[in-house]
């Protein structure tokens, strides 16, 4: 809960980037029961809804995509991952020669 609180009320800040990176890598949490919520997904989706252009999201989500010890967590971040590389593609695809974007 924590983790969501500080990601809406301070979105952008750089010590809250290394919170939810601290988080995602470093959390103990161990699922016991399918309806408890895991602070990697909520750090992740954190990153997805305040810095989805960061580099580094993408990387977290692809990295547990593989390497989460949570079975939930591993499938929602390839999901994830996947959604946002095709939001990057099309992105990029709306991008002028001059560097520019379409809107």
């Amino acid at each position: 809960a924590a983790v969501r609180v500080v990601g809406k009320y301070y979105p952008f800040d750089s010590e809250i980037f290394n919170l939810y990176e601290n988080t995602v890598f470093n959390d103990p949490f161990i699922r016991h029961y399918t309806w408890e919520d895991n602070p990697r997904k909520a750090a992740l989706e954190a990153l997805i809804t305040y810095q989805s252009d960061n580099p580094k999201t993408l990387e977290f989500l692809c990295d547990r995509a593989i390497n989460d010890s949570d079975d939930q967590l591993r499938i929602w971040a390839q999901e994830q991952s996947e959604k946002l590389e095709m939001k990057n593609r099309s992105f990029k695809m709306e991008e002028r020669p001059d560097g520019q974007h379409t809107n």
